[in-house]
């Protein structure tokens, strides 16, 4: 592969089973045959972004508290106050599996942190918090 030419986004296609680079221009037209001009819309003030998937209140609920929870502790009062949601309630049986495996350090209305063990696993315990729809679900 070869690096692109132009400083901009690089898109690869398929060429005699070769990954090769396309341009910056190739790229404009090729989403001109896709039915938008994203340059245009741009200097008219559109932001094009109609294709994004724009998440429910409940999932970027749980998307922030998967991220902290990450880091390896939150406040309960912060979605209580954000999102009206008392996440002890929401989450009691994920909190339940996590105190059981050894994995919770506390959970009361203050704060809850994961224990060391815990936040070395952090990755692994995360999907019992996602909703079904999203579990399973590989970003590699």
């Amino acid at each position: 592969m070869r690096p692109c030419a132009v400083k901009a986004v690089c898109f690869f296609k398929e060429r005699n089973n070769f990954p090769e680079t396309i341009g910056a221009q190739e790229l404009r037209d090729k989403v001109k045959a896709e039915g938008g001009d994203y340059s245009a819309a741009v200097q008219n003030g559109t932001i094009p972004l109609s294709r994004a998937y724009r998440p429910t209140n409940e999932e970027r609920m749980i998307r922030e508290f998967i991220l902290q929870l990450k880091r390896g502790s939150l406040k309960p009062a912060y979605f209580r106050e954000k999102y009206s949601v008392r996440v002890l309630d929401r989450f009691n049986d994920q909190f339940d599996s996590l105190e059981a495996e050894g994995y919770l350090g506390e959970a009361n209305e203050e704060t809850v942190t994961l224990s060391r063990e815990g936040l070395l696993r952090v990755d692994s315990l995360l999907p019992r918090f996602f909703l079904p729809q999203h579990t399973g679900i590989r970003y590699t």
